[in-house]
């Protein structure tokens, strides 16, 4: 039996494990028998249930001690916005020296991997359930489609040509091999149009996907479309046109300042927010949310640790104003000013206290560790609405809609009221080319340090021109990551990335 089959069984059951523990069963009964994930969905509650597991190897990568150090944050450490601690498996990233026994590398792939299998389980159930009503059927449908088109779109970003595992073809994974990256994106574009067309505008919880997250990821795949590798033109009407969709029809907005975004308190409650995870550091749990970007690890005063800083070239371009003094810190409690030389400026970002660092007098905090409340966010109006501005500038120039999309953020990021034009803020008398780039840079400003800007940095080609002169041997097929060696070794048809 292969490596990805016999992994693929071995999540199934650990997610159903997940569900069990969660459901408070007594880990003492009698057993009788290992359940079977295809014979456990009997009731409405079991279903529930079975897409709480579905996420658990997401759980696990954002919120469990297994946190895989880095799986999130690989396209943070190969960016320029991102320096990453001394440890080697960082540092294979950063310096573009691939290595595909890395774990991060296994890491990545077995995550995404378990979370399709489990949908893909979850789905399979759905359909041939009649035990629960159509319109919970279809919400949870939709979910599982939103999440499984998630975890495609993170490996083939990262991958390239992967492996489609569907509900047919699942007990046979090994033998699958490797789908051009034009029918992985038809499987992801399938999935979140069922997601959009099932799923309802609001959860009252809101953590959970929503008809206009579904919409929202669907302009951010047709955007990566448009770019490298596949570089299909025609998918920037359609980014537009669905982040338009989000735009017009959603109740999501910019929050007012910059700097409520980052208040963990704020999380479930601010109008930008489209889709996320929660942080949480109670119970004993750690959850890296704020201390992966944690510069409190030089100051004894609040313990922790942090393996990630802004690059100082970064910092240093970082345009002026409100964002920048939200986004990094830059002097301690007493007022003391970091070096003006510091080689790896510290993020303030994802820090509940903002730019501030707070003094805890009389606060033990040296067994605090990887513990954090900070949101990952994985989604935010201010990312479709320069989605939209990159998109309708590449269909039809800069066009008035397309300013005032990229304008409103710009607005916010000097403090300033989002909807009053300003002509010392505002963009205006671009040509289509310049218009780009001011998109991008804008999206490197703003969207910093939520691991976006490698992806960018990919999909527009430009990998070579921003760190090729730091890494000379690099090309554009860096962009892909190398398959996991003993995945290459053991599924047939699967083949390796090659620079």
């Amino acid at each position: 039996m292969r490596n990805l089959y016999r992994y693929l069984k071995n999540t199934a059951l650990t997610a159903l494990s997940v569900v069990a523990l969660n459901a408070c069963v007594s880990l003492e009964e009698e057993p009788i028998g290992i359940l079977a994930p295809d014979s456990f969905y009997k009731t409405e509650s079991d279903f529930q249930a079975g897409l709480n597991g579905m996420l658990s190897p997401m759980w696990v990568s954002w919120g469990g001690y297994s946190f895989n150090w880095g799986v999130f944050q690989i396209p943070g450490a190969m960016a320029d916005d991102i320096a990453t601690a001394p440890h080697d498996a960082f540092l294979q990233f950063d310096r573009f020296n691939y290595d595909p026994n890395n774990g991060q590398i296994s890491n990545l792939w077995g995550i995404h991997y378990a979370v399709i299998n489990n949908a893909n389980i979850l789905i399979s159930n759905l359909e041939t359930t009649s035990v629960i009503s159509e319109e919970k059927k279809a919400h949870l449908l939709g979910q599982a489609k939103f999440w499984r088109a998630n975890s495609y779109f993170i490996l083939t970003q990262w991958f390239g040509e992967v492996p489609i595992i569907t509900t047919e073809n699942r007990s046979n994974a090994d033998k699958v091999g490797q789908s051009p990256v034009a029918d992985v994106y038809d499987a992801i574009v399938l999935d979140l149009q069922d997601a959009e067309s099932t799923l309802p505008p609001s959860f009252p919880e809101r953590i959970r996907p929503t008809s206009w997250a579904a919409k929202s990821l669907l302009s951010k795949v047709y955007l990566t479309m448009a770019g490298w590798p596949l570089k299909e033109a025609s998918a920037y009407k359609l980014a537009r046109d669905k982040a338009k969709e989000v735009m017009d029809g959603s109740s999501y907005a910019l929050e007012a300042d910059f700097k409520d975004l980052w208040i963990a308190d704020n999380g479930l409650t601010n109008s930008e927010f489209i889709f996320f995870f929660k942080g949480v550091n109670s119970g004993g749990w750690p959850n890296p949310g704020a201390s992966f970007y944690h510069h409190a690890s030089r100051h004894p005063k609040e313990a922790g640790w942090g393996d990630f800083f802004s690059e100082a070239t970064f910092y240093n371009n970082f345009p002026d104003g409100y964002r920048k003094d939200v986004s990094f810190t830059t002097s301690w409690p007493d007022g003391t000013s970091f070096p003006a030389d510091v080689a790896e400026p510290f993020v303030a970002k994802y820090r509940d206290a903002g730019s501030e660092i707070i003094s805890y007098e009389g606060t033990d905090l040296t067994g605090v560790n990887s513990e954090g409340y900070a949101s990952y966010v994985h989604m935010r109006f201010a990312d479709v609405l320069l989605i939209f501005a990159e998109a309708d500038n590449q269909v039809n120039g800069p066009t008035g809609e397309a300013y005032e999309a990229i304008n409103q953020v710009r607005r916010r990021a000097l403090n300033q009221d989002i909807y009053t034009p300003d002509p010392a803020v505002d963009l205006s008398g671009l040509s289509k080319e310049a218009f780009d780039k001011a998109v991008i840079d804008e999206r490197a400003w703003e969207l910093a340090f939520e691991e976006k800007r490698w992806f960018d940095l990919v999909r527009k080609e430009l990998i070579v021109e921003v760190k090729g002169v730091e890494y000379p041997h690099i090309n554009q097929n860096f962009g892909h990551l190398p398959k996991p060696a003993l995945e290459v070794e053991q599924i047939e048809g699967l083949e390796q990335n090659t620079y």
